[in-house]
């Protein structure tokens, strides 16, 4: 295949027959991963074989966004209503057939932020749902947590006082030369509107990324060309659950160590085939590679809202050494 467009995520080659526009542009080169994209006016799976399901992915109202199947030899990624991704385990081949009146944009982004970090993370790197700023003293740090947990919003908070957007929503961890490093998917945020307001950025800033959200997407970096360049991570905060009932409302810092930490990295990854014990294991290694490198890892517990974010920063750069206690 003759790509058109060719994009950067990690530090991988993209070829795909349509723009990916939250990837950054690269120049060409030998394709890591390659997405076929089509459309069909009727559903896109044509096979009389049965499809073995064996996982789903969930929105935080409970809504299932995803399903995972075995068509053997390939696996198959479906989002209800929209599209099917097909691809080889052993191959950068991912085929997307999406509904007829699906739009390209939905794909696109199903593409960006589902299947490519999922089938990465199948390869054995570890690939975590994450936002991440470089702030102005050189230190890297990463907010790991689910949907809906603030990752966004702290990265933008950061990014208003002078930090350097890395990426949003996901984050490769890899140890290079004893050394554990971020490298980014692609820097551009994300948002809600209330969070949006918080940004002193005006609305002309943001474009909408899809038809099915109201967030929006920070025009700046993106689809600019690549420089997703590795950062040493000073540390990792898990983002714990505001609507926890243990919690007393204030800001809360504590050290996550050994087995909890490395269930926490865990859970938080882009998996892929949980029955592939091949596949597991290089995930476990990776994420026991991050662990036992000595890596900080936090769990931060704060109530979500805007007013609180300066004392939450505080309690961050505390972890760090930054600016005295927290």
């Amino acid at each position: 295949m003759t790509a058109e467009h060719v994009h950067s995520i990690f530090d991988l080659v993209v070829h795909s027959d349509v723009v990916l526009r939250s990837l950054p542009r690269a120049r060409k080169g030998t394709a890591d991963i390659v997405i076929r994209c089509h459309t069909d006016a009727e559903h896109c799976l044509q096979s009389s074989q049965p499809i073995d399901w064996y996982q789903e992915w969930k929105a935080p109202d409970g809504q299932v966004i995803g399903v995972c199947g075995r068509l053997d030899p390939f696996l198959l990624i479906r989002f209800p209503g929209h599209a099917d991704f097909l691809m080889n385990p052993d191959e950068g081949v991912i085929t997307c057939r999406s509904l007829s009146g699906v739009s390209v944009e939905r794909y696109q982004n199903l593409s960006v932020d589902q299947v490519i970090p999922r089938r990465v993370c199948h390869w054995g790197r570890l690939v975590v749902h994450a936002s991440a700023v470089k702030l102005a003293g050189g230190q890297a740090v990463a907010f790991v947590g689910e949907t809906g947990r603030g990752k966004s919003t702290l990265a933008s908070a950061y990014r208003a006082v002078g930090a350097t957007l890395l990426t949003d929503d996901a984050l490769l961890l890899e140890k290079r030369a004893g050394v554990v490093q971020v490298i980014p998917s692609y820097g551009s945020l994300r948002l809600w509107p209330d969070s949006r307001a918080q940004t002193a950025l005006g609305d002309d800033m943001f474009a909408n990324f899809a038809d099915y959200t109201s967030k929006k997407q920070l025009v700046s970096g993106r689809n600019e060309p690549a420089n997703q360049l590795a950062s040493a991570v000073s540390a990792i905060f898990l983002l714990g659950d505001p609507a926890r009932g243990d919690h007393d409302g204030s800001v809360s810092v504590e050290p996550v160590i050994g087995q909890a930490s490395m269930m926490a990295l865990i859970q938080s990854s882009f998996v892929l085939d949980t029955g592939n014990a091949a596949s597991n294991r290089r995930h476990f290694e990776g994420v026991g590679e991050v662990v036992e490198s000595g890596l900080p890892i936090y769990r931060l517990d704060y109530p979500r809202t805007f007013e609180l974010l300066p004392d939450v920063q505080k309690a961050i750069e505390g972890c760090l050494g930054i600016g005295g206690e927290s």
